[in-house]
């Protein structure tokens, strides 16, 4: 049986030759039966931590775009 577990994030990211890139972060181990991470099993908490992080995960988009932007100048300020 299972007994831990590990929620992975993939953040999509841009490499600097413009290519798309991803990698995978450990974002929360925890205990499966006991829904407790190590920190609350260790302190002896009930569990709570798992519940909050897993429901407010969002993707994680980190790409950026390399192309120029010609509807604006050097300073920023729309030139349309």
């Amino acid at each position: 049986m299972i007994e831990w577990f590990v929620c992975l994030l993939k953040p999509l990211k841009t490499k600097t030759d413009g290519k798309e890139t991803e990698r995978l972060d450990v974002k929360l181990p925890f205990f499966v039966r006991a829904r407790q991470t190590l920190k609350e099993k260790l302190d002896g908490q009930t569990f709570r931590d798992v519940d909050n992080q897993l429901a407010s995960l969002k993707d994680k988009d980190e790409r950026q775009s390399l192309s120029p932007s010609f509807d604006n100048d050097v300073y920023g300020k729309s030139v349309l």
